[in-house]
């Protein structure tokens, strides 16, 4: 079966940081999903680092002083069934809730454009943003992308497709690339 490509539905730039984010932790063929969901919509999606809730609720709050956080793995539970067939190109094309810098926000709705199991470059994504010289600034927008795999963070490479690094593993990355590329022949 073809993938089915959906990208989100909407994206919403939150104005402020939200004021509670509702967690679960799911597991799936790459290691457990931590995701988050505000009353607009799904703000975060990524993989547990290996440390412990604690550690990585710990970034959550460093990134969002202030904002509640309940543990209620229900409000995620269908949406963590359609990562477990690692399909986030499946996925129901739901509204993502996003905090973020103007600047971040439309590199993101640019990573949303790479073809799946295709890569760009830093400096191609600066330039489809209108800004060639920013490949840095991309890149570190990349790296603040909140919500892993539906805003395609691991389709980015370094200049010449070195891989470089990327926070979740080179195998992950590898593993969804190789995926995308099998799930587009099909």
């Amino acid at each position: 079966m073809a993938a089915v490509l959906a990208k989100p539905a909407h994206i919403t730039a939150l104005p402020a940081m939200p004021s509670q984010v509702w967690w679960g932790c799911h597991d799936s063929p790459l290691g457990p999903l931590l995701m988050g969901i505000t009353g607009e919509g799904l703000c975060r999606l990524e993989f547990a680092s290996g440390y412990g809730l604690d550690y990585d609720l710990g970034h959550w709050r460093n990134d969002w002083p202030g904002t509640r956080l309940i543990a209620d793995s229900s409000c995620s539970a269908g949406l963590a069934c359609q990562f477990r067939a690692l399909s986030p190109d499946r996925w129901g094309g739901g509204a993502l809730a996003l905090y973020g810098t103007e600047f971040q926000l439309k590199v993101w709705k640019a990573l949303l454009q790479i073809e799946p199991g295709s890569v760009m470059s830093y400096a191609e994504v600066a330039a489809l943003v209108g800004k060639p010289q920013a490949a840095k600034a991309v890149g570190m927008a990349v790296d603040a992308n909140p919500v892993s795999m539906l805003i395609p963070c691991h389709r980015v490479t370094g200049a010449g497709g070195k891989p470089g690094s990327w926070r979740w593993g080179e195998d992950r990355r590898r593993t969804l690339l190789a995926f995308e590329c099998k799930a587009m022949k099909a």
